[in-house]
């Protein structure tokens, strides 16, 4: 009988466990896959049942009148119902185009999670101008009240608020707050949701450096700014900047997501608290965003 070598032995030992290692790599990497697959799908099926909820229920304050635009008065009146009926469909666009590549056998985690995340991300925003909709349609015959509100407490927690979101987006965040600032009477609510604003366009088109929170005080007007090193906006847009459904050119040219509804609703807020708002900018450079109130009232 012949015997086997040695040799022999511990080279088809060898191949045994490469080809064992080959199967173990290609069954996890199948379940990976897989694993990465079923979630697509449960992102799929949240962003269906999203959809659905918007389109049946849209609320009604969306048909009772249209907005106009405040700078622009050439501007047609904006129809808000219209604009959320067409937002509803281009959502529906990117789900038809998913389910295109499932029936044409070309869906993969490559083709498909892009579309999916940017629904996703439309979903979110749709809901969040469907907000600030019902607010520009609503607060300007709603009474508010005026409290006296501590600006520095509130800018200091604003800033320690937004510190972890700067820090995420590889930017730093300063406060600068010069002087005495002192209390002033104004609607909180409003007033944090104006910043917010202003600090949510600041992180979004700021891709590197810093983004500033600002206060002064000179005899009886308060200042309070939002400055960043964004993209920045050309001059011949800054008037317009303000107007319903208005978004910058180069804002435009970029992937992040927009409605043209939150400066406009700032707009209004600030009309709303007595004050004005304003803007300075330039191109590739950056913005500072201004809210200029009465310190007494």
């Amino acid at each position: 009988m012949e015997t086997i070598a040695p040799s022999e032995v511990v080279w088809l030992i060898c191949v045994a466990v490469l080809l064992l290692l080959v199967v173990i790599i290609l069954l996890r990497r199948r379940s990976n896959i897989y694993k990465k697959y079923s979630k697509v799908c449960a992102k799929l099926a949240t962003a269906e049942a999203q959809i659905i909820k918007l389109k049946n229920k849209k609320p009604a304050y969306l048909d009772q009148k249209p907005l106009e635009n405040q700078k622009t008065k050439n501007t047609p009146q904006i129809n808000p119902s219209i604009l959320y009926e067409n937002s509803i469909k281009n959502l529906e666009y990117s789900l038809k185009q998913i389910q295109t590549l499932f029936n044409e056998g070309a869906a993969s985690n490559i083709t498909v999670t892009p579309i999916l995340n940017r629904a996703i991300i439309n979903i979110n925003l749709m809901q969040r101008t469907t907000e600030n909709l019902s607010m520009a349609l609503n607060l300007p015959s709603e009474k508010i009240k005026f409290t006296p509100v501590n600006l520095r407490h509130e800018l200091t927690r604003m800033y320690t608020k937004n510190s972890s979101r700067v820090s995420a987006n590889d930017l730093s965040l300063d406060i600068d707050i010069s002087g005495k600032i002192n209390t002033i009477k104004t609607n909180l609510p409003l007033l944090q949701k104006l910043l917010n604003e202003f600090m949510d366009n600041a992180l979004l088109y700021t891709k590197s450096g810093k983004i500033t929170i600002k206060a002064s005080e000179d005899k009886d007007r308060t200042r309070i700014s939002i400055i960043d090193t964004g993209i920045g906006i050309r001059l011949s847009e800054q008037r317009e900047i303000f107007d319903l459904h208005y978004r910058s050119q180069d804002s435009r040219a970029t992937d992040k997501p927009g409605s043209g509804v939150g400066l406009y609703l700032c707009s209004i807020i600030a009309n709303k608290l007595g004050g004005n708002i304003s803007v300075k900018s330039r191109l590739n450079h950056g913005s500072e965003f201004t809210l200029e109130l009465k310190t007494d009232r």
